[in-house]
């Protein structure tokens, strides 16, 4: 991504992403409370409006005679009685009786319902867990990249991250009271408009080096739209249900609207960058629209039921909630593999190395958990712990080695054919036979392997002066020489590795732009003379060079002065050889004219 970082104030933001992840954190680890405390259910679901969507058979409501079609009369409720009894019916625990009035066919009745506990499966239990480590994994996502580049870009994925996080608010739904549940539940919603809002911004900058034409009016009103709309439906309808007790299913259809909306406009936009992209642009980014796609459908999917079919059991909707994992999860691929996102490599290493070692760790935690919980009742639970610890141990134990080659085999595999790549051509360079191979390789091979926007080496002529003699996206128009009056030179004379030319603000008018203006000037030197200077322009996917690629580039460098030295040596040997041959040839000459004595 070819945005620019704008850090801000570091504390700010850190104290900002981390209210803001701890707040969705902890309600979402509320909901591994439903694993082992189940709660009380009714067996039927209602639209916003209170009108029965579905009955389940044997439940409570279906003994009541509670049929689809009945209508709730919610104006003789409490707004705690309509948040229990509207749209998904389910208190803290089983036990807890419910008295309302039913309409069914302009006829009033009464009834009252005894909660029973919901159906606690061992597939209910896994798909639990999977979405609260889900949701850990979702918002560590998000707090990783806007922490390492904080941009409007990643701002916003941050935002998606803590607004679409899959894990259920059912428990936290059941414990709050009301009224004080129905003001955290506008919060939440509008931490998921602002989500929705963000998602956009970054789907409309992603990968792009600056933001016009359709993007730059699309980015002006469709997250303001989107995070207004979604907001402002989720409060009408949170007031309308449950303080007053009013129709709201129109709300509600208006609320899925506006989500559609926005999901319509990210995909549009994920969409185009990939068609305006070619060769390995594509295979960089083609998983994230298909993550991000994938994603939003889900959550329109799930939006869906809980309006349309509320009384779906939640395993079900938890299940389906967990697809929004493939876009985060396929955003960090492409991050730390692509580098779509400017992140140094070193953190983006370090990174991946916590994030899979927390994922083990959190494995073993889960098997000492689910022991303790599910099996502590049978004679397998020190077994299976036992079992469990030293089969853990051992894998631990070679745990570094295995990660290693996973992360270099698996994620950084392009960065590693890069780097045999480049240091086969440092080794080979010596042993050139000229030259103007030496000056094609310098320039072409890494310009290729490390996928850059363009390459030039200027190299001295025998007036002092640098002189173009090969480039890779230098147009015409474009600097041909270097005076040796140049700041730069003196620079690069009295450094012995690449330079950042940003850190020493040089620039000309006649350089390349964009993405090809030069950001590394490599000095390449012959016996503590500036031989040539190789200039090398950004990636192409706009992400900055790592320690790594420079050492690459620094090896190079050496090898080329050693090519230089090695083959100015040899012009100089054969120079010396023919006039060697000239002398001996005119010595013969005067001999046999009497010219020379013997």
């Amino acid at each position: 991504m070819a945005t620019s970082s704008n850090t801000g104030n570091p504390t700010a933001r850190t104290i900002v992403v981390a209210v803001l992840a701890l707040l969705l954190l902890g309600v979402d680890a509320l909901s591994l409370r439903e694993i082992w405390h189940p709660r009380g259910v009714f067996g039927y679901g209602t639209n916003v409006d209170g009108v029965v969507t579905g009955v389940d058979r044997g439940s409570p409501a279906d003994a009541a005679g509670i049929r689809v079609g009945d209508r709730l009369d919610e104006s003789t409720m409490t707004p705690q009685q309509r948040w229990d009894l509207i749209q998904i019916p389910a208190v803290d625990s089983a036990g807890m009786s419910r008295t309302f009035e039913v309409y069914r066919e302009g006829v009033k009745r009464t009834v009252t319902l005894v909660s029973t506990a919901e159906a606690i499966t061992l597939t209910a239990q896994v798909v639990a867990v999977m979405s609260a480590l889900g949701a850990l994994v979702f918002i560590g996502i998000g707090v990783a990249i806007v922490s390492l580049r904080p941009d409007r870009a990643t701002w916003g994925f941050f935002l998606f991250c803590i607004g679409y996080a899959p894990a259920s608010q059912a428990v936290f739904n059941l414990v709050i009271p009301a009224p004080w549940v129905l003001y955290g539940s506008m919060v939440l919603n509008t931490i998921l408009a602002a989500g929705l809002a963000g998602l956009i911004v970054f789907a409309l900058r992603f990968l792009q080096s600056s933001v016009s034409g359709w993007r730059r009016w699309a980015e002006l009103v469709a997250p303001a739209l989107v995070f207004a709309g979604v907001a402002a439906v989720g409060v009408l309808e949170t007031w309308n249900t449950y303080f007053i007790g009013q129709p709201a299913e129109w709300v509600a259809h208006v609320g899925i609207a506006f989500t559609a909306g926005g999901a319509l406009v990210v995909i549009v936009a994920l969409i185009d960058t990939y068609i305006h992209r070619a060769g390995a642009d594509r295979q960089r980014i083609r998983w994230v629209v298909f993550g991000f796609g994938v994603a939003l459908a889900s959550e329109l999917v799930v939006t869906i039921v809980q309006t349309e079919a509320t009384n779906t059991p939640l395993v079900v909707t938890s299940a389906i909630g967990l697809l929004t994992l493939i876009a985060p999860i396929s955003v960090a691929y492409a991050v730390v593999k692509h580098h779509v996102i400017d992140v140094n490599f070193i953190v983006s290493r370090t990174l991946v190395y916590g994030v899979l070692t927390t994922i083990f760790v959190g494995m073993f935690a889960f098997i000492d958990w689910f022991v303790g919980r599910v099996l502590d009742q049978t004679r397998w639970a020190l077994i299976a712990e036992v079992a469990a610890a030293i089969g853990v141990g051992f894998w631990l134990n070679g745990l570094h080695s295995r990660v290693d080659r996973f992360v270099d085999s698996v994620l950084f595999r392009r960065r590693h054919a890069a780097e045999h790549r480049l240091a086969r051509l440092a080794r080979g360079l010596p042993h050139a036979t000229s030259i103007a191979v030496v000056d094609a390789s310098l320039i072409a091979e890494p310009c290729d392997a490390l996928d850059l926007a363009s390459a030039a080496l200027f190299r001295r002529d025998v007036s002092g002066r640098y002189t173009r003699v090969t480039a890779v996206g230098w147009p015409e128009g474009t600097a041909e020489e270097l005076s040796i009056d140049d700041p730069l030179i003196l620079h690069l004379q009295a450094e012995r590795g690449v330079i950042r030319l940003g850190e020493l603000h040089w620039s000309r008018d006649d350089a390349p732009t964009g993405l090809a203006r030069p950001a590394l000037a490599l000095p390449i030197t012959v016996r503590h003379e500036l031989e040539a200077i190789g200039f090398f322009g950004g990636h192409r996917g706009g992400e900055d060079f790592d320690p790594d690629e420079l050492q690459w580039l620094n090896s190079l460098a050496a090898a080329a002065g050693a090519a230089y030295d090695h083959l100015a040596a040899d012009a100089l040997r054969q120079e010396l050889e023919r006039i060697t041959r000239e002398n001996e040839s005119q010595r013969l000459t005067l001999e046999r004219n009497g010219l020379l004595a013997t």
